[in-house]
């Protein structure tokens, strides 16, 4: 029995109706293709993401953690900017007092700055690092979570570890 996929011709991402004049019925197979033309075409992202999740390289939770660490674009930012500005600013034309300024600095003390982090990266992740765990993915072994992520195409760590810990994924795990 072949199952049929309900694709929208011009996807609603970019504008296109759930009308039945823009609905198509096309195989799993079918539907994954319709969506890679699409990005190739188009080079939305969404279209790629829904090109993988048919073909069942990622699942639905892995999908909605790639469309939501994609950067926004520059008139989003432009946007989200011009919302804050001035007098919509909830911190225009107040001061903060001395007491609130201490706080502030009592909160920060001890916490490490973005660019330290950065450059502990290659101890804190490496396989010199103890803590580092091995993956076996898909009959392979890796020495970090990080060589599993690069050998994969992932950017994102915690796709491996969900993967590890998942029962749907079962030829996935820490060594």
């Amino acid at each position: 029995m072949t199952i049929y996929h309900k694709h929208h011709i011009v996807p609603r991402h970019m504008g296109g109706s759930d009308d039945p004049s823009n609905l198509i019925e096309l195989t799993i197979e079918e539907h994954a293709q319709a969506h890679l033309d699409l990005y190739n075409e188009h080079g939305w992202h969404q279209d790629l993401v829904a090109y993988r999740m048919l073909l069942g390289q990622i699942d639905k939770a892995e999908a909605i953690k790639e469309l939501q660490k994609k950067p926004k674009s520059i008139a989003w930012k432009k946007k989200a900017s011009e919302r804050i500005l001035g007098e919509n600013n909830p911190m225009y034309g107040k001061t903060l007092s001395d007491g609130h300024k201490a706080a502030i600095s009592k909160a920060h003390l001890g916490k490490k700055k973005k660019y330290e982090v950065a450059m502990n990266w290659p101890t804190m992740y490496g396989k010199d690092n103890p803590r580092a765990r091995k993956v076996l993915a898909e009959g392979i072994v890796y020495d970090t979570i990080k060589a599993c992520c690069d050998a994969y195409g992932m950017k994102n760590h915690n796709a491996i570890r969900y993967r590890c810990k998942s029962d749907k994924w079962v030829e996935w795990q820490f060594v």
